[in-house]
């Protein structure tokens, strides 16, 4: 009969993997979503400061302060501004987070609010 006032787990598994877990249940290591989150209020906060511009003029309704810098140099950083051509406006933001590891973050017309991934 199992133990239940035990109140304990027992994992086992590669070390190297333990410490990670270890890690993860601790909370000493940040998760991918927070630092995606992170990531895409510089990447809004640069946006809003003229510091990141679109490539193309574009108008941006749910928060015009967004383009209104105009357009910018074509650049990897500016091509992350990109306004998607629909029904309704899609403003997606894109930022390298680590090798191998894209933060996406994007909002639309009628949406709650952003969007945040990991791609």
């Amino acid at each position: 009969m199992a133990e239940w006032c035990r109140n304990r787990f027992e994992i086992t598994g590669k070390s190297v993997c333990l410490d990670v877990l270890i890690q993860w249940i601790e909370g000493n290591d940040a998760s991918r979503y927070r630092h995606a989150i992170q990531q895409s209020i510089l990447l809004f906060l640069a946006g809003c400061a003229g510091i990141l511009k679109p490539v193309r003029t574009e108008t941006y309704p749910p928060y015009p302060g967004l383009v209104s810098h105009g357009a910018g140099s074509t650049t990897v950083a500016s091509q992350a501004w990109e306004v998607a051509e629909h029904e309704q406006p899609q403003l997606c933001l894109i930022r390298d987070t680590q090798p191998g590891e894209r933060a996406m973050a994007s909002a639309s017309v009628g949406s709650p609010g952003p969007v945040v991934k990991i791609v």
